[in-house]
Parts: C-alpha cells; structure tokens; sequence
C-alpha cells in the first residue's frame, strides 16, 4: 500500500491556462505531424460544428512532403499563427503520426505564452505538450485529435466540451481500469505517448516529471521496446521521483497482461500507485485528460480528482 506525495518545483499558480470558452466558438486546425485525406478532415470538423464549434471555412495543410503535412517551417509558423488569431479559442490537431519534435526549434514560444488556447491533441503531439509546458507553463488537454473525433463514443466528445466551457475541477472514475499496485498519491498529471516521451528526454523541452502522475499510452511497439523504453525511463531517473502511474491504451502491442508485467519488473521497488488499462490514447476510447495540472491518483477507487480547473474564468 502506497500514500505517497511527493512535491514537485511548480505550482499551479505558476501555470499559464486559456480562458474557459463560451459556445459557439471558433476553432483552429493544424497539421503539426503528419498529413490526412481530406475526407476523414471534412468528417472530423462536422463533428465539431455538431458540438457548436466553428471549424475555419476550409482547412487548408501544408503540402504533403512524405510522411509530413508540409515543410517544417510550415507546419511551425501554421501552429504559430493559430495562437496569435485572436478570433479563436481552442486549436486542434489533425493527427498524430510524426514530425512535431522537428518544428520544436522553430515555434515562437514566448508569443505562444501571451497567447494562451485551449490545445488538444495525442500520439506524436506529446512533443507539444511537453513543450508548450516547459516553456510556456500551458496547460494541455490530451485528447482526440480530427481524425478520431469522428469515431469517438458521445460520452468522450461531452467531457471534451465540458473541459472547454466549464470552469471546474475535472473528477473521473474508471470502473473498468485495473489495480496494479495500490494507494493514493498527488502530482502533476504530465506525459503521454511513452515512445515520444522517451525522445524528448534529455532536450530542452523535458518537463520537470519529479512528483507527477504519469501518464503512459503506446500504439504498435513491441514488447521488448516497451520493455526498452521503460527501463531507459528507470535509467534516466524519471520512474524513481514519480508519484503514481497512470497506463493507458497499449494497442497492437501484444497481450496487455503482459505489458502490465514488464510495467512492475521494471518499476521494482519503486512504491507508487499504478492503475492500468485507462481508455486513453489510441483504443475506441480516448477520454480528455488535463496536462500540468495537479491531481489526487487513488488507485484502489480507481479515481483521478484535479485540484484546479484547465481553464481560467476571464474570457
């Protein structure tokens, strides 16, 4: 049995968040990783017109070069731009994929600070989030991006939306998640996809883990790069000043009883709470999650209760 708080060196007075949003509302859309066809766009972007979203007239990416949706000037100065439109109050992403770790060096960060939005996303755009907190002290939501808005179950869009327009401390219960190791602990909610968590260790765009509840989510990696990946973790330090684990969806990764084994062979003695099988990430599900935040882990309740709100009250 775990009760272990451990502090960490910010607050969330110290935490920069977007004014909460009052609907209908305007949107931007960004490409910042890889590129999509237009038709899965165009059914993502009705759904957000459904939610009283207002999508740009025409979503207009970068041109596809390969695996990106546009040169990485592009796509940094597209993300860029969105931030400083003052006509909008939240940003989505398109996918995930790859290339937000490349347009790092090339956001404006300090005008992204003077402009704070509400910023969704997942997958590759852990990258981002890492960022635009350790640099900027933004608060993030990890959530859906365009392409799985469409696919989603109502109940995850609604919790998106009452993230947006509400101004109060988000309470999740998961029924279904898995104990793995008992207790209850505070920190900062903070991560996201392992395998690009385990790439910006070490750049400038780390974000302090010591204290946080971690959160960890995979889509397509094998089992002994899970393995890999997480002891690089153990090895780097992160998993000994961490409060709890929170694990996430591990889709196409093999037999999840047996991730859930490696999690606990590399952790060892390290004594926090652990509660798995949260329906985050790339599964049929992917509930918003605020990022920077502190929040109380109870494992055994299966419970995840924020102390502050992701939104500030001005508007």
């Amino acid at each position: 049995m775990s009760d272990r708080k451990v502090p960490d060196n910010k607050t969330c007075d110290a935490l920069l968040r977007a004014p909460v949003l009052k609907l209908p509302a305007r949107c931007s859309v960004v490409a910042p990783a890889s590129p999509m066809d237009d038709h899965m766009i165009v059914s993502g972007v009705r759904k957000l017109e459904e939610l009283g979203i207002i999508p740009p007239e025409r979503v207009v990416l970068p041109g596809k070069q390969k695996y990106l949706a546009g040169s990485d000037v592009e796509r940094a100065l597209a993300l860029v731009d969105a931030f400083k439109d003052d006509s909008t109050g939240v940003i989505f992403c398109v996918r995930g994929g790859y290339g937000c770790s490349r347009i790092l060096d090339l956001v404006d960060f300090e005008l992204i600070s003077k402009n704070p939005k509400l910023f969704v996303g997942y997958s590759d755009v852990t990258f981002l989030h890492c960022a635009l907190l350790s640099k900027c002290g933004l608060v993030t939501i990890h959530g859906p991006t365009i392409s799985q808005l469409r696919v989603l179950p109502e109940d995850d869009v609604q919790l998106l939306v009452q993230l947006f327009t509400s101004h109060s401390k988000p309470e999740y219960h998961f029924p279904f998640a898995h104990t793995l190791r008992s207790g209850e602990a505070e920190g900062r909610v903070l991560g996201g996809n392992l395998t690009c968590l385990c790439h910006v260790m070490g750049t400038g765009y780390e974000p302090d883990f010591t204290g946080a509840i971690l959160l960890l989510e995979d889509r397509g990696e094998a089992l002994y790069r899970i393995d890999r990946m997480l002891n690089h973790l153990k090895l780097a330090g992160k998993l000994d000043s961490i409060a709890a684990l929170l694990l996430g969806e591990f889709i196409s990764c093999g037999p999840v009883s047996s991730i859930w084994e490696v999690v606990l062979d590399i952790l060892g003695d390290i004594d926090v709470p652990v509660l798995a099988a949260v329906p985050v990430g790339h599964g049929s599900r992917n509930v918003p999650l605020p990022l920077g935040l502190r929040a109380v882990l109870n494992s055994d309740k299966k419970t995840l209760s924020y102390l502050d709100c992701p939104t500030d009250d001005y508007r």
